[in-house]
């Protein structure tokens, strides 16, 4: 109760009424260390009981004072009495407590709480906050969510406060519901049964300001970040309730691609929640977590963030580490590694699926280092493919292309490719290295390094064929796509490796980049003549900008194919919207050459 009401603006906090001051001391002896305000203490005169027929108090003016002189030890500073006292039970306190000085309680009181359970940060590292309540990829609690089926949503929190959740992560962002009412109600229906701190995610202004609104206790609101609009929107809140904030180290340019920059994003978010009485304290940074498997620094460079956060800075950090593994195989030993590492550096907190268990993995390691650039080492003694790998000749095209090897592909192609067959070395040798390369990553034999590094070497050996034999000839692709991600949404990872694979298969590309708006797509379409767009988002809080886009298209452009995908995206969705359903790279070729393969 004391954290609450402090959050909430109380400018002192006590008790009244119900037991007498001995009572009344134990109970004040508890709040004490979590005190930022003046206590009050205002006790019956003893406990009540009834004689003949009337109420009398066992305890007198004596007795009362003397008791009210300990509570005036402790430090509490505002004395009164209640229930059977009088003014000589009040002169009398002052005489035995005028002399006490009133203790100024301004410890550093860092918790959170529900209505019945404190967690402190800093009683553990990292503590744990439970992810699973989160939509992206969970078919199964994408219909709870539209069922209103509060017990599955229940059922999922209870299970990761049994395998050690110190919070909750709530996340029910996705297209096509009433986000404000549906994390309203699941909020109250959770914190009926579940009794530990909750985290609102969300970025919608009505859901955030409805669901911190009915929680008890002290939450924290995931998340605020370095745009202005951003923060106008989550301080007021936070400043409201006294949450605590995760804030993220972005800003609208995006995700940085340096830990420099990263900083001053934080300072940036400090500085601006000065303006609004929001101390330090109160935020929770997360450096943003990027996969490896795209950039073998992504580790090093979270690590080297957080330490930057937590000894420069002196603040609180957080951040969902699952990220790091994305595309490789065997992802709990990573994640697991990676949660010990971030344990040694004390990182305040994690989003993470409460069952991961913490390991220790030599490979994994090398991984998150930075001292695996393809990641090839780690693919090879965690995959069946990567152990299993046959001895073929390296002037092979198509095993130049499955293996990623830019280089050969390249000397292969040349030695290959003539005048008279560069079109069956398209069509047979680099077309086909994709394809097989496709099915081994559709079939969990390949991963996103080896899905990237084929494609580049495609790339290449395509580049030298149509610069030595198709001078000229490079107006003829078979369409035109335009690919953007979606307004609000920076990650990019997918999107490019779409372009990087379709690329390889005759169509003309033009990427927008990532954060596109509706105005830029549809001005696009009519600059490139387009044959088809594909649109990409990967956060719940941006299928509504996605959603936008396809409308302002089709309204347009009726008959122009436009395809979605992303982490959030459904084929349920796509159908929704009028849209084409896009699940990977490989399935998108597959959706071109269907509509294209007449040119």
């Amino acid at each position: 109760f004391i954290l609450t009401a402090q959050s909430l603006g109380a400018d002192a906090v006590g008790i009244n009424c119900g037991t007498g001051a001995k009572e009344m001391r134990e109970v004040l002896g508890k709040m004490i260390p979590f005190a930022k305000v003046p206590l009050f203490a205002k006790p019956n005169a003893g406990m009540p009981r009834y004689e003949n027929g009337k109420t009398v108090y066992d305890v007198d003016a004596d007795g009362f004072a003397e008791e009210m002189e300990k509570i005036a030890a402790l430090g509490v500073g505002i004395l009164g009495g209640c229930c059977g006292t009088d003014p000589e039970y009040i002169e009398k306190t002052v005489a035995r407590t005028k002399t006490y000085p009133v203790k100024t309680f301004f410890e550093n009181v860092d918790a959170v709480c529900s209505y019945s359970h404190i967690v402190r940060f800093g009683e553990k590292t990292p503590l744990i906050i439970g992810e699973r309540v989160n939509p992206t990829n969970k078919p199964l609690l994408k219909q709870a969510i539209v069922d209103d089926d509060y017990d599955y949503i229940l059922s999922m929190c209870v299970s990761q406060i049994e395998k050690g959740a110190d919070l909750l992560d709530v996340n029910l962002g996705m297209a096509g519901i009433d986000e404000g009412e549906k994390l309203k109600n699941a909020v109250q229906f959770i914190q009926g049964v579940a009794d530990v701190p909750l985290v609102i995610d969300t970025a919608k202004k009505n859901a955030l300001d409805s669901a911190v609104r009915v929680t008890n206790g002290v939450c924290v609101i995931n998340s605020v970040n370095g745009e202005e609009k951003v923060m106008e929107r989550v301080f007021p809140v936070a400043k409201k309730y006294g949450s605590y904030i995760v804030a993220l180290c972005m800003d609208e340019r995006g995700i940085p691609e340096n830990v420099e920059t990263r900083i001053e994003i934080a300072c940036r978010i400090l500085e601006e929640g000065k303006k609004y009485g929001i101390g330090k304290d109160r935020f929770l940074f997360d450096p943003l977590t990027m996969a490896v498997s795209v950039n073998s620094q992504n580790g090093l460079m979270v690590m080297e963030t957080l330490d930057r956060l937590q000894n420069e800075l002196g603040v609180k950090t957080t951040l969902g580490l699952s990220n790091i593994s994305f595309g490789l195989p065997n992802r709990a030993k990573i994640n697991g590694t990676f949660l010990s590492m971030l344990a040694e550096r004390k990182v305040t907190s994690a989003i993470v699926d409460p069952s991961l268990e913490r390991v220790t993995d030599g490979a994994a390691e090398k991984l998150l280092l930075g001292l695996d650039p393809s990641c090839a080492a780690y693919i090879a003694l965690n995959s069946v493919q990567g152990k299993k790998q046959e001895t073929v000749s390296s002037r092979d095209i198509k095993t130049c292309i499955v293996r990623g090897l830019s280089e050969e592909a390249a000397t292969a192609v040349k030695e290959k490719a003539t005048k008279d067959n560069y079109n069956a070395v398209i069509d047979e040798d680099i077309i086909a290295g994709l394809n097989d390369l496709g099915k081994l990553y559709e079939e969990g034999k390949a991963f996103l390094p080896q899905l990237i590094a084929g494609a580049e070497a495609a790339k290449l050996a395509l580049d030298y064929v149509k610069k030595t034999f198709m001078a000229g000839k490079e107006g003829d692709a078979k369409a035109t796509i335009i690919l953007a991600t979606v307004k609000g949404d920076v990650h990019d990872i997918g999107k490019n490796i779409v372009k990087a694979v379709t690329s390889n298969y005759g169509y003309r590309i033009v990427d927008l980049g990532k954060d596109v708006s509706t105005e830029e797509v549809l001005a696009a379409v009519e600059k490139y003549k387009a044959d088809a767009v594909g649109l990409s988002a990967l956060m719940t809080t941006t299928i509504d900008n996605m959603t936008d886009t396809v409308r302002a298209v089709k309204a347009r452009y009726p008959s122009l194919p436009v395809m979605v995908g992303g982490a959030v995206v459904t084929a349920g969705y796509a159908d929704s919207v009028g849209a084409i359903y896009s699940k990977d790279a490989r399935h998108n070729v597959k959706i071109l050459e269907k509509l294209f393969s007449n040119r």
